[in-house]
C-alpha cells in the first residue's frame, strides 16, 4: 500500500493551502492508498495563528483529521491521524507521530513543552513511534540519536516555501545508518503541486493506527523518493 507519511491541510496547518476535500481526491488521482495527516503542532500555530489554548487546539486537530477521514472514505483512500510535533526545546526541529490518539494529547497536556527525552520515554511507554523530520534542514539542531527512534530521511520539500532551500536528504540518510535509526519518507505536502511526491510502499494492509505501528515496527515497507527541484 502506498503511503504519505508527512501531509498538512489548509484546515489545520495556516502554512499549508490545499484543503481537506481536495487533499484527499488529489491523492486517490495519484494512486496512494492513503497518508497519514501531520498537522503542526507547534506553539506559532497553537497561540499565534489559531489563538487556542492546549486543549481546543488538539480538538480541532482531531476534528480536521476527522473530516479528512471522512472524505476519504467516500472514495477509499485511508486517512490516518499524526502529528508534527514542534519542541520548544529544540527551536525549530520538528517530530513526526505516528500512533499518538486525541484522547492521548489530552492526557500528556502541552507536549510542545516536552524535551527529546520525555518523547523517547513516552513513546517506550505507550507505544507510540516518531522520526524527526527534515532533520537537515537549514536551521535544524543535532539531536543526540540516543533519543530518537528515527529520521525522515527524504523530504519531498525542497523548493515548497524557500526555493534555495535544501533539505539534505543524502545527509539525512547517512546519518540514520550510522547510528541505526528507522527510516521514513514523506512529500511534506502543502499544497496541490505537492501531493505525493514521496512516501512509503507498504507490504501489508494499512487500515488504521495499529496496522502502521505494527509494519512501522517491523520495517514492513520500502521508501519511496522523488528528487524535486522545483515547483
Amino acid at each position: 500500500m502506498l503511503f504519505d507519511m508527512h501531509v498538512h491541510s489548509a484546515e489545520g496547518s495556516p502554512c499549508a493551502s490545499i484543503k481537506n476535500e481536495e487533499l484527499v481526491k488529489a491523492y486517490k488521482e495519484k494512486g496512494f492508498d492513503g497518508f497519514v495527516l501531520t498537522n503542526h503542532m507547534s506553539r506559532w500555530s497553537m497561540e499565534c495563528h489559531y489563538k487556542l489554548e492546549y486543549p481546543d487546539f488538539c480538538k480541532m486537530l482531531h476534528d480536521v483529521y476527522l473530516e479528512a477521514k471522512e472524505h476519504g472514505d467516500k472514495i477509499g483512500l485511508t486517512v490516518l491521524f499524526g502529528q508534527e510535533l514542534k519542541l520548544d526545546c529544540t527551536g525549530c526541529n520538528d517530530y513526526l507521530l505516528y500512533g499518538v490518539t486525541y484522547e492521548q494529547l489530552l492526557d500528556y497536556g502541552d507536549m510542545m513543552a516536552w524535551t527529546p527525552e520525555k518523547l523517547k520515554d513516552a513513546s517506550e511507554k505507550d507505544g507510540f513511534l516518531y522520526y524527526q523530520a527534515h532533520p537537515f534542514r537549514d536551521h535544524m539542531r543535532i539531536v543526540n540519536p540516543i533519543y530518537l527512534y528515527g529520521l525522515e530521511v527524504f523530504n519531498g520539500g525542497q523548493g515548497f516555501e524557500h526555493p534555495w532551500e535544501d533539505q539534505r536528504n543524502d545527509i539525512a540518510n547517512l546519518w540514520a545508518d550510522k547510528y541505526k535509526l528507522h527510516k521514513i519518507s514523506g512529500s511534506d505536502c502543502h499544497e496541490i503541486t505537492h501531493v505525493g511526491v514521496a512516501g512509503v510502499k507498504f507490504l501489508s494492509d494499512i487500515k488504521d493506527n495499529n496496522d502502521l505501528l505494527a509494519a512501522l515496527k517491523e520495517d514492513n515497507y520500502y521508501l519511496v523518493e522523488k528528487a524535486i527541484t522545483s515547483r
